[in-house]
């Protein structure tokens, strides 16, 4: 893997994430997910879940729903 350099794009602090920033961070699709699955009574309460593919955001909402399944649609960049 290839190191970046960003010495060289001459960045202001403020423009700079800290490692802590970058921890948080994750792919670059958001979904729109709720708990339960279609027609059901968690469809009116959607969140949004960023993660590198449908799976991924799948089973993080699925940990945020306590057992009760979830869906996520939509890819967006």
């Amino acid at each position: 893997m290839k190191k970046l350099s960003l010495g060289k794009l001459k960045l202001r602090s403020e423009e700079v994430l800290q490692r802590s920033h970058l921890a948080n961070i994750f792919g670059g699709y958001d979904y729109d997910c709720y708990c339960g699955f279609t027609g059901g009574c968690g469809e009116n309460d959607p969140f949004s879940v960023s993660r590198n593919s449908l799976e991924e955001a799948l089973q993080y909402a699925a940990s945020q729903c306590n057992g009760c399944g979830a869906t996520c649609e939509g890819a967006y960049p």
